[in-house]
Order: C-alpha cells, then sequence, then structure tokens
C-alpha cells in the first residue's frame, strides 16, 4: 500500500518464515525497512491514516485464539501497536477514512462476513453498512461515499454523513457487477473509476500480441 503522500510502499513479505511488514522507498532508493516484526503473529498492512500517524493493520497470532484482529501501530514516539477491533470472531480489511476519524472494516461476528465502521484509532460504536453480506470496503476522497463488494460480486456503494461521534449511513445500491479475484479492487478519489482483475475471462478471448521494433515494418 502507499502511504498518503505516495513517497513510501509498504508491505507484507515472509522473507523471515511468517507475513510481518516492511516498507521501501517509492523510488526504490535506500534499503527495505522492517515496520513491525513480531515473534507471536503475522501481520498483514492495510491502511495508513491521512496524517501518516497511524497504520492499520491485521494481526493473526500464532495461537489462533481469537480471530484475525485489526491492530494500529503508532508510526511515532515509542510505535507500540495497540487493538483497535478485537474479538472471538474475524476482522479484515481495514481503511481509514480520508479524514482520519473513522475506520471502515468487515467482520464475521453475524455469522456472515458483513461492512461496518467505527471510530478510529480509538474504537468505540460500530455501524452496520452492509445488510446481506460484504468485504473489502473502500472510501471515496471526500469521505461521503463507501463502496463494498458483495457475496453476489456486486460492487456496492453507500451514502456516509458523519456528525461529532455519529454515522448515518444510505441505503446500499448496486453499482455494478463484477468478478475480482478475492473480491479486490480500487477506486480513484472521486469515485468514478475502479481497477480490479477480473476472473471473468472468457475462453474465446484472443491472447495479447506484444509487437517489438515496429517502427521498422513502417518503413518497408
Amino acid at each position: 500500500m502507499w502511504s498518503p503522500d505516495g513517497k513510501t510502499v509498504f508491505y507484507r513479505s515472509n522473507v523471515k518464515g511468517q507475513p510481518h511488514i516492511y516498507a521501501k522507498s517509492a523510488d526504490g532508493s535506500g534499503n527495505e525497512q522492517t515496520v513491525l516484526e513480531s515473534n507471536d503473529a503475522s501481520e498483514y498492512p492495510s491502511t495508513i491514516s491521512p496524517d501518516q500517524r497511524y497504520l492499520a493493520y491485521v494481526r493473526v497470532a500464532n495461537d489462533r485464539k481469537t480471530g484475525p484482529a485489526i491492530w494500529a501501530l503508532p508510526l511515532f514516539g515509542d510505535r507500540k501497536p495497540f487493538p483497535v477491533v478485537l474479538t472471538e470472531f474475524g476482522q479484515g480489511d481495514p481503511v481509514v477514512s480520508p479524514d482520519g476519524k473513522w475506520l471502515a472494516y468487515d467482520s464475521d461476528t453475524p455469522g456472515r462476513r458483513e461492512v461496518y465502521i467505527t471510530a478510529f484509532p480509538g474504537a468505540s460504536a460500530k455501524w452496520q453498512v452492509s445488510t446481506e453480506g460484504g468485504d473489502v470496503p473502500k472510501w471515496r476522497r471526500d469521505g461521503n461515499e463507501l463502496f463494498f463488494h458483495d457475496p453476489s460480486d456486486n460492487l456496492l456503494a453507500v451514502d456516509v454523513s458523519t456528525l461529532r461521534n455519529s454515522v448515518q449511513l444510505g441505503a446500499p445500491h448496486v453499482v455494478f457487477h463484477f468478478q475480482a479475484i478475492a473480491g479486490a479492487y480500487d477506486v480513484t478519489a472521486d469515485g468514478k473509476k475502479f481497477l480490479f482483475n477480473s476472473g471473468d475471462v472468457k475462453e474465446e478471448s484472443q491472447p495479447l500480441t506484444l509487437v517489438q521494433n515496429w517502427t521498422a515494418e513502417l518503413k518497408k
């Protein structure tokens, strides 16, 4: 994932046996930096707050006594990680809102995966966004709309309004149908363009042909 200023790329790597979090300059300069490496858990980076003060990630404890949990790592001070959403169920795909005050994530708390919003970095109450299953939430840059993927391979959108310590949500509506590998996708800042790896590849599709030195053909 990118840092908000675009200068750093954060990623997970199992170079030491299990996944931990590392970073490197986006221009390729400098050495790989270890961001977080716990002996008792695997870590999967997901989002950085707009002010670049917190990195939210999914932590999977080696003892598996609890499901995957959402933790935050301060990128300042003593850099001591702390839990944000920690239950006996599994949480995933955390993403901080553009104003840095809210966190959208998915959880299987009710028996199926649903999308929720809670305060960030200190979670309190939570608001359920999806109604018939959902995962992989993404914010529009202005924070007034949240997208998510549902079990029927639809991309849905929900209007979001925040006032002080409360969240008001509109009704989820389908934007379009798509088949993405593991539901992975991304959205541009204005919420008008989407990028995803599609699993809906037809057998009759023609292969891509790369023509090299094509300017030489023009001279013939």
